[in-house]
């Protein structure tokens, strides 16, 4: 969302808890959408596709403090988070990752809250979706198939030792979006039918002992979200019915064997992505504008009483995360205002109606200083500017600040390496700013009759350069002392997910490789773009009718394209339907696939299993792609019976 009650909140806000629902002044800013929320004690952790908050760079997950404060709690993920989990001291996120702060981690992970990666690695091979701790267990669950190379279809329990469960497996027959626990039970919720065989339509409980209970709420369509208080479970979704009960997209269930349907009913006119429950309070969140027939856009609260409160943030788009701590509500999603008032991607609203003090509240600032040593002299430059040292060799930088200094030799000196501050090698060094930070650049004579050849590095991806003859490998040693008149050929080579996009400097330019002749000092700078990300999870896909309907969360701008195919008797592949669509932001985008005539034509003859796949192109970057198998519904017409 971007408003919230006509005021600015992009994609974050807190609304008090109380009847006014007044917005608080908590704005985390973020440049992309929030998925995930979790409080523990003085810090709200936030996940989602964002890369700064308030400006300062945070990959995909950051901690902000109830009083607003960003910390340093940086774990600088290369996809997307989807789910939050705390216990103690560790931070359990889920996502669509591949590494955490450049350490191999597939989808999941634990970070310390003093920021440390944990070695808790599950593995799982595709996205998880939800997260719940209890105890010494973490409950996941999402697109996967397996955890650690076995087999765990969509759930599994994970040790916060590290240990996979072996007697909790639920082994469901489609994705899990929603998970809660309360005592021995974890509840579950998604899109799947079917739990270790038996029919569980959307949602299921499942003891901690791995035993399935007779809890079977049966919903017709997906559960996205679940929150447990007392005796009853919370869904929220995009369901119609529970049961054979009208429920839209919103219903409580008894906890008890039964599952017995309560009253309550906010019966919504759009989709619930996201649940917290507080005292006598049901927050909801998600792409709805009305509750109960009165104008509640994107977020509302319901009584346990089914009274609906005058609570309402009013934002200008959706929300995908709540948090309640306290006196305050922590909404996450899409928005950009709230109330009116600027609210980027997260918002608190505090339970007293008033606005909690402006966020961020930055740290003090920090000091960098940059001292030069050794034979030889040469300059220090930073980027972003600020240290040209020359003369200016020291800069007062705020908490979180990605610093990357880079050497210069004077003619008839080289650069022979840093040190200091995690420094080393002869390539740029990059300094973040947690504490005051001093870094050592150590210039030499070079003797008559050689030359300096030094390469740099530029743009937002990453790679490396090496040389024939060796000598230069730029990642670490990025320069060389070379006699007169040889010859050099530096190749560049990108880093995953990175592009080569040209030389510049000493005569190279293109994309292939650059040959230097040495004659005098050469400087020769390679650049390198980060592509943007391709991850997205296997889309949401419904048959009925005449088309497909599927609904794609995708992490930023760019193309989708969708491919239908089913094979024929003979063997051939034929194609079903083929649709395209545009994604404009991070976010949902609908795709809708007419079936060919001939398909239908068929489907008045039996069921047929088709082969949906999905491919998002992003802006700037390479193609992914997602398949999957669903089935079409025959269509016969009912038998004539005169």
């Amino acid at each position: 969302f971007t408003t919230v009650g006509g005021t600015a909140r992009n994609r974050a806000a807190a609304v008090t808890t109380d009847g006014a629902g007044t917005l608080t002044s908590w704005n985390p800013d973020l440049d992309g959408s929030v998925n995930a929320i979790a409080v523990s004690g003085s810090n709200v952790y936030l996940g989602g596709f964002f890369s700064t908050v308030g400006g300062i760079a945070r990959n995909r997950a950051a901690a902000v403090g109830t009083d607003g404060v960003l910390t340093a709690w940086n774990p600088n993920l290369n996809g997307g988070v989807q789910a939050i989990g705390v216990s103690g001291s560790n931070v359990y996120l889920g996502g669509f990752f591949s590494t955490v702060g450049g350490i191999a981690r597939n989808n999941a992970a634990a970070v310390g809250t003093d920021g440390t990666l944990s070695s808790w690695n599950p593995n799982p091979d595709d996205g998880v979706n939800a997260i719940a701790v209890s105890g010494s267990t973490v409950y996941i669950g999402g697109d996967f198939s397996s955890v650690g190379g076995e087999e765990r279809n969509f759930a599994a329990a994970v040790g916060t030792d590290g240990t996979l469960s072996t007697s909790w497996n639920p082994n469901l027959g489609s994705y899990v979006y929603a998970i809660g626990v309360s005592g021995s039970t974890v509840y579950l919720g998604g899109e799947f039918t079917t739990v270790g065989g038996t029919t569980r339509n959307r949602a299921a409980a499942v003891g901690t002992d791995g035993v399935l209970t007779s809890w079977n709420p049966d919903l017709n369509d997906y559960v996205l979200a679940i929150g447990v208080s007392g005796s009853n479970v919370y869904l929220g979704g995009s369901f119609s019915t529970v049961g054979v009960i009208a429920r839209n997209r919103a219903a409580a269930v008894t906890t008890d064997g039964a599952g017995t349907l309560t009253s309550w009913n906010p019966n919504l006119d759009g989709t619930v992505y996201a649940i917290g429950v507080s005292g006598s309070n049901v927050y909801l969140g998600g792409f709805f504008s009305t509750v109960g027939g009165i104008a509640r856009n994107f977020a509302a609260a319901v009584g346990t009483d089914g009274t609906l409160s005058s609570w309402n943030p009013n934002l200008n788009n959706g929300v995908y995360a709540i948090g309640v701590s306290g006196s305050t509500v922590y909404l996450g999603g899409e928005f950009s205002t709230v109330g009116g008032i600027v609210r980027s991607y997260a918002a608190a609203v505090g339970t007293n109606g008033m606005l909690l003090g402006e966020w961020p509240t930055l740290l003090p600032p920090m000091l960098l200083s940059v001292t030069k040593s050794g034979s030889g002299t040469g300059a220090v430059v930073s980027s972003p500017a600020g240290i040209d040292c020359g003369s200016d060799c020291s800069e007062s930088l705020l908490d979180g600040t990605s610093v990357t200094l880079t050497a210069t030799p004077a003619d008839g000196s080289s650069f022979i390496g840093w040190s200091g501050s995690g420094c080393s090698g002869t390539s740029t060094c990059t300094v973040v700013m947690s504490e005051a930070r001093a870094v050592n650049a150590e210039f030499a004579v070079v003797p008559p009759g050689q030359f300096d050849l030094m390469v740099s590095k530029s743009g937002t991806g990453a790679g490396t350069v090496t040389s024939s003859p060796a000598g230069i490998d730029c990642g670490s040693d990025c320069s060389e002392t070379l006699v007169d008149g040889s010859s050099v050929t530096l190749t560049a080579t990108p880093a995953t997910g990175s592009s080569f996009t040209g030389w510049s400097g000493s005569g190279c330019s293109g994309s292939s490789t650059c040959t230097v002749v040495m004659s005098e000092a050469r400087a020769v700078t390679a650049q390198f773009t980060k592509q943007p990300s391709n991850l997205f999870p296997t889309p949401k896909v419904k048959a009925g009718g005449s088309a497909l309907s599927s609904s794609v969360r995708v992490p930023g701008r760019g193309k989708l394209t969708q491919r239908v195919t089913r094979r024929s008797n003979l063997a051939a592949v034929l194609t079903v339907c083929k649709t395209s669509g545009k994604a404009t932001k991070a976010g949902w985008v609908k795709l809708t696939c007419k079936l060919s005539k001939a398909t239908r034509k068929a489907l008045r003859k039996r069921s047929l299993r088709v082969s949906v796949k999905t491919t998002f192109t992003p802006t700037g970057g390479l193609p992914a792609s997602k398949t999957q198998a669903v089935t079409l519904k025959s269509q016969r017409p009912p038998p004539y019976t005169g």
